[in-house]
């Protein structure tokens, strides 16, 4: 029972991440005031607690982190893996990604959505096309996707501490490789 949880955290936290990334991509391509506002009011759709803007996507992935960590750590105890290399790197990795959404990408989520709501509707103006292109949201969302590979692989294959941190810090040069081809490929073309 406890695996199925814990695959269903993962499943959470790729579609969180995948919607994420599938419609900041989207809005890096379009060309229209009212097709950008669509897209930043779906990705930032939620309500305000307190001081903070909480969308349905923060709600998805923080409750699958929680899901994911839990049944993980609670597998990890009875199975005595607590000391495995892959664990050690899996928990670390969830760690240091932690912030990332709170931090990073939530904050340029909302302000494209104000500037959309700010804007006039017609073509893209050079402000907001600044931020729709702006490569941190890019460069983030894919090595994150990317380190989410690598974990899962950590969890299937159960490598040691050193082939657990190669493993990681590959994925994380491809997903930075990959926003750096995306990157390149919107200059040239």
């Amino acid at each position: 029972m406890e695996l199925f949880v814990h695959v269903s955290g993962v499943i959470g936290l790729f579609v969180g991440y995948a919607t994420l990334l599938l419609g900041t991509t989207a809005l890096r391509r379009t060309t229209r005031v009212e097709d950008a506002r669509v897209i930043a009011r779906i990705l930032t759709a939620g309500r305000q607690i307190g001081f903070e803007y909480i969308s349905v996507i923060d709600v998805i992935v923080v409750a699958s982190v929680l899901v994911l960590a839990a049944s993980g750590l609670d597998m990890a105890r009875y199975t005595g893996d607590w000391r495995a290399g892959w664990a050690q790197v899996s928990i670390a990795t969830l760690v240091l990604l932690a912030p990332v959404g709170p931090f990073v990408i939530n904050p340029r989520l909302h302000a494209i959505a104000r500037a959309t709501e700010q804007a006039e509707a017609g073509t893209i103006p050079p402000s907001l096309r600044a931020q729709l292109t702006h490569p941190v949201l890019a460069v983030i969302l894919r090595a994150s996707f990317m380190t989410l590979i690598a974990l899962v692989f950590l969890m299937i294959v159960k490598p040691p501490f050193w082939w657990a941190v190669i493993a990681e810090l590959s994925a994380l040069v491809v997903g930075l490789g990959w926003a750096a081809a995306e990157a390149i490929r919107r200059r040239v073309g």
